[in-house]
């Protein structure tokens, strides 16, 4: 956990934006991408960012993105920025991943307001092209 600079309150370590008073929490530079969505436990909107680095997403803690999700595998999929484009990858996880409803297996192109579904977990991806 981090904690906000303007209102103190704790943030997730990989969140962009603080979930109490919605400042952005660093500067990033190059083609990025937001992972959000509702954390049922805490009943508060998390946003995850995705930039040129693979992010693994998965239950278990060793993924950049946690889910708490049983029905999520212990590392369900790696997202990827190559050439130009963002792409999801399932990593042979026990119940699919689906994107905008169709599971697809291996790895597909991301497009902005794409709606993953990782276990039960469902996320939208929003894609930002910001040349700082």
């Amino acid at each position: 956990m981090n904690t906000c600079p303007y209102c103190r309150a704790e943030t997730h370590e990989q969140s962009i934006f603080c979930g109490s008073c919605g400042c952005a929490l660093e500067d990033h530079y190059g083609p990025t991408a937001i992972l959000t969505w509702l954390d049922e436990a805490d009943h508060q909107e998390m946003k995850y960012l995705i930039g040129e680095a693979d992010r693994f997403v998965g239950r278990d803690s060793s993924n950049d993105i946690v889910l708490i999700d049983d029905q999520a595998s212990v590392k369900h999929v790696k997202i990827s920025f190559d050439s130009g484009t963002f792409r999801v990858a399932d990593l042979g996880s026990s119940n699919g991943t689906f994107v905008n409803g169709e599971p697809f297996q291996g790895s597909r192109d991301l497009e902005d307001e794409d709606l993953l579904r990782i276990g039960t977990t469902i996320v939208r991806f929003e894609y930002h092209d910001d040349d700082h």
